[in-house]
Parts: C-alpha cells; structure tokens; sequence
C-alpha cells in the first residue's frame, strides 16, 4: 500500500488520494492492543495533568514562537535583507512544531483546566491553519487502529523516503500552504472530500465546527495580511500567517521516523511504533514525541510525564534509537532491503523473544463483536444502547455490549461502573476524566 504522505509531519491532513473508492470501514472493530503492564498507582500518578506543567510547556513554546518572529520582523525592519532568510528559517523551524502542540493539546492531556487547553489549541491552531475537529475525530482512529488499514489513515505502510523529496519540503513547502489554504476554502463551503472525511465527521455538531473554525482562519489571515500591507509590513503576514510554507525539515526528521519501516496489522505497539531518544532541545520542541511507542500504549500521560512513564515501561520495550542520526539510519536500511524484498517489514527485537520467535502479542486476535440487538452478549434484554466516548483517546464504551472481559457484564450502566475503572485503551481512571454520551446513530452512521 502506498505511503499516506511521506515525510508529512503530524499530523498529516489525510491524502484523500489514498482511499480506495468504496472501502468499506467497519467501526465495531477491536484491537486487544498489547500494552506493557504498569502499577495502577503508579499509571494514576503519570496520568495526573498539571497547569503550572502545561504553562510551562505551552508558553514558553508560544514565547519562543514570538521571539523569533520577533527577531525576523526587527531583521527586516533594521538590518540587511539577506539576513533575514536564516532568521526566518529558524522561525518556521520552531513553528513547524505547532503541529505537536496541537496533537497534545487535542488529547486533551496539557492541562488540568479545560479551558486553559482550551485556549492554546486556539492560539495554535489558528497560526497552523489546524482543523483540530476533524484531526481529532481522525486522530482517534489512528490511536484505535494505529497501522490496521483500512481503519487507520494516517499512517499507511510502506512509506518511500528520497533525499530528492525531502528536499522538496524541507525548506520550502508550497504543496503544504497551498493544502492548507484550498482545504479551508473547502470547509468553509460545507464541503468534504466522500471517503475518509465524511467517515470520521458523521456527528453533525463536529462536522459544524469545523465548518466555522475554516470560516476563522481564512477571515482573521485575511485580515492580518490585508491590514499588513496596507500599513507596509508585508513580513508580518510571513511570519504569522505562512508559516506552515517554510522550515518543516526538523519535524518531518522527528515525526517522520514515529512508525515508518516498522510492521502494521499487529496489535503491539512496540512492533509499530517507535522510540527514539533526542536531544533535550529537541525533545522540548517535539512536545516528548519521541516516546512515541509509550505514548500509543498510554495517550493519557501528558507529554511532560512521558519520560517517567518510559523509564518505567523501557524493560519491555526494544532498545529505542539514539538521537535522529541513528534512527534514519536504521530507516534507511530498513528501506534498501524493502526494495529487494517487497513486503519486509522491521521486527523490532522485543525482550525474552526468539530472533523468529512469535510473541503473544504478535498472535493476538483482532475481533468483531456483535452488533446485532439480538446477539448473546447482550440483546434486547440488555435494554437499549448508550454510549460512552472517553475524551482522551476516543474509546467508545457500550452499555449494551459491556465488557465482559474485564468483568463488567452486558447491560452494565457508565453510572454503575466503579470510579478505579481503567480506561483500556489509554489507561485513564474513569474518577480522572469525564467520559461523553455520545448518540447511537454516530455508530450506526460510521459503520
């Protein structure tokens, strides 16, 4: 299958151009993802969200945004004009990494206080031309089925990289902006591209916002640039409003290696997804991206937390990459034997298994449970569905089916599960965050 698009940073705006017409999404699919077991005190204690934390983080990104937009704007005001494109280069590098922020600050996982994530995934999204709804309603998927195509369309393996198309990108970016411009213009319109767009934004009130949120972009960028000009500060608009057309090298390294060469359709994530250890600078930057496999088998510990959570789960991990040298190099090597061998994929070397020995993990079944209102795991006499979305990874709790396997029977009310309930798919508590009714129709209509 063909890369979604390679070297895109994430979150990439999904390349429609990769759906096959008429692919058929089956939305009562289970992953029994496999993920590394962790003392329930102490996944509690990672899991706690903080606001000083998340200040820390969030402002001082958005400070040292402002910061070099700051400098670029004196350079051209001030100083030689050949000085400005370093200066620039080094803005859009750091502004590349809004599209980490976003992707943490969607979670929902940067602050205690709502509002505060609120606020940043605003600020953010309004500088990167960010459809946060509609990257939200994909990025579940993602999370769901990281690597199941076709559930999962973000991330679609193989994934072909040149130096000749990251060049192409790396600097300079037109397809990007271009992208970002004519997707608004669409939103905007009401209209989305059939396949994979109209598949995660059935629910009408999301579908909604974004069609509100692309109405703002385009009416407050117009009106930076236009005021810009008027008063002749073209470099304004460059330095606020066409940031996603330049400096994207970094990013597409950092977040182009989280699951590229490695092996779809298995349900652990320490064989599809990746870790790597970076540079503190780096790390920062990347919003701790980095821990990237930690961060799939528990997307409720807030980026800041990740590091703990790596040391606690790294004994079962393989051994993660040093720095972004070392990691495209086992990318690039894992790819040459890829063109002599169509179908490899990198089995990365987990602890206490054989070179060729298959791990439970690995053999673990991917299941349908019964949709049916009639089925043995909980029909008509279960009374009639609700369901529960978690608000941090997208986990959707049926009262009907309940869950069996983890003892909760079918028919079993939100309301009468125990607050230590843990979330299976990130790991929250259910006394941590507030799962949402969602209407059944979403299901049906996604199905």
């Amino acid at each position: 299958m063909a890369a979604a698009s390679p070297l895109t940073p994430l979150p990439a705006l999904i390349s429609m151009e990769n759906l096959v017409t008429g692919t058929k999404f089956d939305h009562d699919l289970v992953v029994n993802w496999y993920r590394t077991p962790v003392e329930p005190g102490l996944l509690q204690a990672l899991n706690q969200r903080s606001d000083a934390k998340g200040l820390a983080q969030s402002a001082s990104f958005l400070g040292l945004m402002m910061l070099t937009g700051a400098v670029a704007i004196y350079v051209q005001q001030e100083m030689s004009w050949w000085l400005l494109l370093p200066v620039l280069f080094v803005h859009g590098t750091v502004c590349a990494f809004m599209s980490n922020a976003e992707h943490e600050l969607v979670h929902g996982t940067v602050f205690r206080q709502s509002w505060l994530n609120a606020i940043f995934l605003n600020v953010f999204g309004f500088l990167r031309w960010f459809p946060y709804d509609f990257y939200w309603a994909s990025h579940t998927e993602h999370h769901k089925f990281t690597l199941y195509p076709p559930q999962d369309q973000e991330v679609l393996l193989p994934q072909t990289f040149t130096l000749a198309g990251f060049l192409k990108t790396a600097f300079v970016d037109p397809v990007r902006m271009f992208g970002a411009i004519t997707s608004s213009l669409r939103y905007a319109r009401g209209r989305l591209d059939e396949g994979w767009e109209t598949y995660v934004l059935a629910r009408d009130p999301v579908r909604y916002s974004v069609f509100r949120w692309a109405r703002i972009l385009l009416l407050g960028h117009c009106a930076i640039t236009a005021i810009s000009l008027y008063y002749g500060y073209w470099i304004i608009p460059v330095v606020v409003s066409l940031t996603p057309l330049y400096g994207g090298w970094l990013i597409i390294l950092c977040n182009g290696a989280q699951h590229a060469g490695l092996k779809d359709k298995t349900p652990d994530f320490r064989l599809n997804t990746r870790t790597m250890y970076l540079n503190p600078v780096v790390q920062y930057l990347s919003w701790y991206m980095n821990f990237h496999a930690d961060h799939h088998m528990y997307a409720a510990v807030p980026c800041y937390n990740l590091h703990r959570l790596h040391d606690a789960i790294k004994h079962d991990l393989p051994p993660a990459t040093n720095g972004l040298l070392a990691t495209w190099r086992q990318m690039v090597e894992i790819q040459r034997r890829q063109a002599v061998e169509p179908g490899y994929q990198y089995a990365s070397p987990l602890p206490g298994a054989g070179k060729d020995e298959m791990t439970p993990a690995e053999s673990a079944p991917v299941t349908l449970p019964s949709s049916s209102p009639n089925d043995e795991n909980g029909g008509a006499e279960a009374g009639p569905d609700r369901l529960w979305e978690c608000t941090v990874c997208g986990f959707v709790y049926s009262e009907r089916l309940g869950l069996p396997d983890e003892g909760i029977p079918p028919g079993t009310a939100w309301e009468d599960i125990s607050d230590d309930w843990i979330c299976p798919d990130c790991g929250t508590c259910k006394a941590d965050f507030q799962m949402v009714e969602i209407p059944v129709a979403k299901k049906l209509a996604r199905a």
